[in-house]
């Protein structure tokens, strides 16, 4: 049986832990700053940056297809 609240809690508690900073997701998933950073940094002027931590946790920079 799936037990709903603990979903419900886990993404709250998910979506309360956001990487706003381009910069820190570039160094998160170990990206070149100095080719992508004035990018993503105008990107999030217009779109704002919101990217749960967990989410993060299962990206692979190195196999960006996993």
């Amino acid at each position: 049986m799936i037990n709903y609240l603990y979903q419900e809690q886990n993404w709250q508690s998910q979506l309360s832990d956001l990487i706003t900073d381009p910069s820190e997701l570039l160094s998160l998933l170990e990206l070149s700053s100095e080719q992508l950073l004035s990018g993503a940094i105008l990107a999030s002027e217009k779109f704002k940056l919101r990217v749960p931590r967990a989410f993060v946790g299962k990206m692979n920079a190195k196999n960006p297809l996993a």
